[in-house]
């Protein structure tokens, strides 16, 4: 048995539509958990969009094809950089949140204001729950998010800076999205976590 370990943005899902625009990639995973393969995602994205996005549609071919729903409990969903997670036990999912994660108020509402100002660049994810993201609005381009999102992302930083976070609290930008979320929140813990995963 083997494990697979997937970021979901670029290589799951095609970043500007934000869906799975090969289907042939579901055929492959469910074809990967048949064999006995241990499957990971390891995400930024909120659990309700890789719920929506990617597990959904793996659930889906499964059932239409009349296959062991038990096959979902080789599955493991990390996403918000750890910050949230997925086991399946018996084909049913359970999510966790770390609680050591989560943004304080006056930080979420000192951004929430600031990000009026380029409400034409970006909107905010209200999906996630131990970050605060700001994402490239439909129809624009990667190239044209790019030309603003360094003026986005010192917005952010001086707000971390003036309540004093600079030193647990960063402002990590990628290629549709800026993120404010702990330094601890990044992809190689979001991978240390699924290995403890099934462990509870």
């Amino acid at each position: 048995m083997n494990a697979y370990i997937f970021d979901v943005d670029g290589v799951i899902t095609e970043p500007k539509e934000r869906i799975i625009t090969h289907p042939e990639i579901i055929t492959l995973i469910v074809g990967l958990l048949q064999n006995k393969n241990t499957i990971a995602f390891v995400s930024g994205r909120a659990l309700s969009w890789l719920k929506k996005r990617v597990i959904d549609k793996i659930t889906a071919y499964i059932q239409d094809d009349n296959l062991d729903h038990k096959l979902l409990d080789n599955i493991y969903v990390s996403g918000e950089f750890g910050g949230c997670n997925i086991v399946f036990r018996n084909g049913q999912s359970e999510e966790t949140i770390n609680p050591n994660l989560r943004l304080n108020s006056k930080l979420i509402e000192r951004a929430t204001e600031a990000t009026k100002n380029f409400s034409d660049i970006v909107f905010i994810d209200k999906e996630k729950q131990t970050q605060f993201t700001t994402e490239m609005q439909y129809g624009l381009t990667v190239d044209q998010f790019a030309k603003s999102e360094g003026e986005i992302a010192i917005a952010y930083r001086k707000i971390v800076k003036d309540l004093k976070l600079e030193d647990i609290i960063e402002v990590h930008e990628d290629r549709i999205a800026i993120n404010i979320k702990y330094k601890l929140a990044n992809k190689i813990f979001a991978t240390k976590t699924i290995s403890r995963l099934d462990e509870k």
